[in-house]
């Protein structure tokens, strides 16, 4: 893991990934390697959250094992990193704070990119600080499987986020299911195909997910 500054050197066009990770998903490796490569960015942050707004912490895996987990996921991916500003902010993990900080340490010329799903795509005005989020970064959204398509959501939002919304190309909806996983795994069933190899190791190095409760709840 580099520090923040090292992060943003030298790169003029950046992709910033937010979530909670909650195990990372080779989903999530495709949509961002998707993402990255049509926008043509020097590097892909990946930014696991401390404190989702919309989720009951209670039921999230400390962000230091989610940390851990995308450290594991994108080792092996060229010009892809983990920024942890997130995990190591106290409290809600606001998106404006985080772009601002982006822009802050990328420089006034870098172009940067905010990547989200469909889901998210379609509340996105009501964010808070939502004209700081639009003013500071564009945004590259990607269609889920069972939501309306992106293509359909840009129309329905207010022009100026029509003005700064990509829409990322994909062969289908990309899944990012991590609950899925969550449940494949505390019921014991095959999860390779959904996981990378290193991810599905350091979820058993832990004991995450119901595979060893006392080791979990240490972490």
């Amino acid at each position: 893991m580099s520090t923040s500054e090292s992060l943003f050197r030298n790169k003029s066009r950046i992709l910033l990934f937010g979530g909670s990770f909650d195990p990372p998903t080779r989903a999530h490796s495709v949509i961002a390697s998707l993402a990255a490569a049509a926008i043509h960015a020097d590097i892909t942050l990946w930014i696991p959250n401390q404190v989702s707004p919309w989720k009951d912490q209670s039921k999230v895996t400390p962000v230091s094992a989610r940390v851990a987990l995308a450290e594991a996921a994108t080792a092996d991916i060229c010009d892809m990193d983990v920024w942890t500003i997130e995990a190591e902010r106290p409290g809600p993990s606001f998106t404006f704070e985080t772009v601002l900080e982006a822009r802050r340490l990328a420089g006034p010329a870098a172009k940067l990119w905010f990547l989200c799903g469909a889901d998210v795509l379609s509340g996105i005005a009501s964010f808070r600080e939502a004209d700081v989020i639009c003013n500071t970064v564009r945004i590259a959204a990607f269609d889920r499987p069972g939501l309306a398509r992106v293509d359909a959501i840009v129309p329905m939002l207010p022009k100026a986020w029509q003005d700064v919304t990509d829409a990322i190309e994909t062969p289908e909806p990309v899944d990012i299911s991590s609950t899925a996983v969550r449940d494949a795994l505390m019921t014991g069933k095959d999860v390779s195909a959904l996981l990378h190899p290193a991810v599905l190791r350091e979820i058993q190095l832990r004991g995450l997910y119901g595979s060893a409760a006392e080791e979990q709840k240490a972490v």
